[in-house]
């Protein structure tokens, strides 16, 4: 861009070819300009000036440095969402986010986090569960997380997102779960602490743990069948009550008197399971009620009706077209 002054003939009193100072307010800290006075214009442009290119240079630049765009101190100043849990927060926020218009984007959001009663996966395995691609559930997780930064969290929240991951927990589900929240991450499992554990035994006591905070105390039996009846366990390495048990203590969980087991406070549970504790619990089923809870629960038809019909952990089949969430007499 290139100033020109309105002077166009020399200037009484001044010789030809002289130069003065006049001022200008192109920039605060450039207040003058050279000028050559005989033909009324500046010597070259002003932004190419060596007193106005350092200014601007050092003010546009330096004050961008020191004031870059999104950085400074968090503000939470969002609304606050009444999960009081970091895994309810979370799922309340993907939902928030994207509306009702949108629940394939949350679906994703929650497998992201692990919050699909699965274990986090890559995002390259989200992506084909999903049918995107591995950049939408980025774009998908960033849109998230841009609100999650400025959401208030209580005290209570915030200990249990950073609070170290133990044996039977989803390590890289809390991690995502901090980030979104804008939290520090949590560190890992005691590496002591695992040693006893085997790796085949990680994701039935994760099951467990939610099946326990979503219904409730279990004996060690009925939790087992429970974890059994989920196809991601069939065929592999046997699980028996005593691995049961196990796990279960290093988890956290209390076994009370009575023999029945109560998950630590905090442990994630997704909304759909507790969904259909909620409605479930006490009925006797027919498979098509079955269905239709799990529908309602969050579960895509083809699943309700395939293999979360036969093999969900929370059902149990009593009798001839008969289902009754577990725990129930």
């Amino acid at each position: 861009m290139t100033a020109h002054l309105a002077v166009d003939r020399p200037m009484a009193g001044v010789p030809g070819g002289a130069k003065t100072r006049l001022p200008t307010d192109f920039h605060p800290t450039a207040s003058t300009v050279d000028v050559d006075v005989t033909v009324g214009a500046p010597l070259r442009s002003m932004l190419g000036h060596r007193l106005v290119q350092h200014a601007f240079e050092h003010t546009s630049t330096g004050w961008l440095l020191s004031n870059p765009p999104g950085y400074g101190p968090r503000v939470r100043d969002g609304d606050p969402l009444p999960g009081v849990s970091p895994d309810q927060v979370v799922s309340q926020l993907a939902h928030q986010v994207f509306g009702p218009l949108h629940l394939d984007r949350t679906r994703v959001v929650l497998d992201y986090h692990g919050l699909a009663d699965r274990a986090a996966g890559t995002l390259a395995e989200i992506a084909a569960r999903h049918g995107v691609t591995t950049r939408t559930v980025s774009l998908h997780v960033k849109a998230v997380r841009s609100v999650g930064s400025k959401l208030p969290l209580t005290p209570t929240v915030i200990a249990e997102a950073t609070r170290r991951s133990t044996a039977a927990e989803d390590h890289l589900a809390r991690v995502r779960i901090a980030r979104t929240l804008a939290l520090a991450a949590p560190h890992r499992p005691s590496t002591n602490a695992d040693r006893t554990v085997p790796l085949t035994h990680l994701a039935p006591a994760r099951n467990a743990m939610r099946i326990l905070a979503a219904y409730g105390p279990l004996d060690t039996q009925p939790l087992l069948e429970a974890v059994g009846r989920s196809r991601r366990f069939r065929g592999r390495r046997f699980f028996s009550a005593r691995d049961l048990d196990t796990v279960l203590r290093r988890a956290g969980a209390v076994l009370s008197p009575d023999g029945s087991w109560h998950a630590p406070s905090g442990t994630g549970v997704s909304d759909r399971y507790r969904w259909i504790v909620a409605t479930a619990a006490g009925r006797d089923l027919t498979r098509p009620e079955m269905i239709q809870v799990l529908i309602d629960a969050g579960y895509s038809y083809a699943s309700a009706t395939g293999r979360m019909s036969s093999s969900h952990p929370l059902f149990r089949r009593v009798g001839p077209d008969r289902y009754r969430v577990v725990g129930g007499l």
